[in-house]
Parts: C-alpha cells; sequence; structure tokens
C-alpha cells in the first residue's frame, strides 16, 4: 500500500500542473485529494481482509454447530 501512495504521488506529480490549471486549485489541495484516495485505497482493504476473516468465522461457528442441531433435531 505504500508503495502504491508513492507510486499515485510521483506520477501524479507528471499531472498537478494540469489539474491545478484545470480546476483551479492550490497544489496543496491537490496532495490533499491524493492523500485521501490513498486512505480510501487503505480502508477498502482492511475492510476486505476483515470480511474474509469474518466469513471464515461464521463457516467455522456453522460447522462447529452443525452436528449438536442435527442430535437436538433428531432428539425433538
Amino acid at each position: 500500500m505504500i508503495a502504491s501512495h508513492y507510486g499515485i504521488l510521483n506520477v501524479g506529480a507528471l499531472f498537478y500542473p494540469g489539474l491545478e490549471e484545470a480546476l483551479e486549485v492550490s497544489i496543496s489541495y491537490l496532495f490533499w485529494l491524493m492523500t485521501g484516495q490513498f486512505a480510501i485505497t487503505c480502508c477498502l482493504g482492511m475492510y476486505y481482509t476483515m470480511l474474509s476473516y469474518i466469513s471464515r468465522f461464521v463457516k467455522f461457528m456453522f460447522l462447529l454447530s452443525v452436528p449438536f442441531l442435527n442430535m437436538y433435531l433428531r432428539f425433538i
């Protein structure tokens, strides 16, 4: 992720003068936009990782509870 942030800022630096003129904003504002893009990328990556752990946990709990539910329903 740090490498992608580094690449975004360096490769994006080629377009900063054009963006600065087109959007009529300062260069510091453009840096904030790129940093926000990195933050969103980081949050989405953490969200994806969290979902993969949660899905594994739910699957594990389901597989753990199936034998118990099977025996319980047979008893009833």
